[in-house]
Formats: C-alpha cells, sequence, structure tokens
C-alpha cells in the first residue's frame, strides 16, 4: 500500500528482540485527503487519516540513520507499506493506522503543482 501525506512526529527507540537489541523507527503521517487524487480533484474523505510507519533495522538496512538524515517533520512523504494494517485507539476516541513500512520517500507533487 501507498501512504501518503504529512510527517507530524518521527522517533527512534531502542527495542528488544530474540536476536537482540535493535532500533525502531516510527514515523507519525497524517492524510488530510487535501492532495488531488487520480482524476485531479482532492479526495472525498473529510476526516484526516493518521498513520504510525514502523521501520525496524536489520543486518541489511540502518533505516534509523537514514530517515533522520533526510526527513524532518512537515515533510510531505509517499510510503511504501506491508498491506497488513493495525488500528490502534488513541484516548481522544480516534484511531492511528499502524503499518510496517518498505521504503520512504519525498513527494513532488506539492513541487509539481501549477501555479495560476
Amino acid at each position: 500500500m501507498i501512504v501518503r501525506g504529512s510527517l507530524i512526529h518521527l522517533h527512534t527507540t531502542i527495542i528488544t528482540t530474540k536476536r537482540g537489541s535493535t532500533q525502531l523507527t516510527t514515523l507519525r503521517v497524517v492524510d488530510d485527503h487535501s492532495r488531488p487524487q487520480h482524476g485531479g480533484q482532492p479526495g472525498a474523505r473529510h476526516s484526516p487519516t493518521r498513520y504510525e510507519v514502523q521501520f525496524v533495522d536489520s543486518k541489511l538496512f540502518q533505516w534509523s540513520a537514514a530517515i533522520q538524515a533526510r526527513f524532518t517533520v512537515g515533510d510531505d512523504l509517499l510510503v511504501y507499506a506491508e498491506d497488513a494494517i493495525r488500528v490502534q485507539g488513541d484516548r481522544d476516541g480516534s484511531s492511528t493506522l499502524v503499518v510496517y513500512g518498505i521504503d520512504v520517500g519525498h513527494a513532488t507533487q506539492p513541487l509539481a503543482r501549477r501555479v495560476e
């Protein structure tokens, strides 16, 4: 699945697994559905969708260093994530969709928009 939205929080923490300690990097991304969709129209959904995208460092990928070096709060992102979604309820009654990230990049759509 593709998650598109604005980065509102970036956090890295150490977690302990059966194979030892590693780092978990969490991106909180909000899609306010104001960006044009395929037909050039904004999305029909009115309330923002909140995502928590998790990246776990491994022997192949050091997500924690790469993400912190390239992204800052406020960036527009495109995240390629696994299709499995977990729903996490919040104290305020809203919910956050939790997904595992595969890759992440900056969105170019805001830069490509024509200004009249």
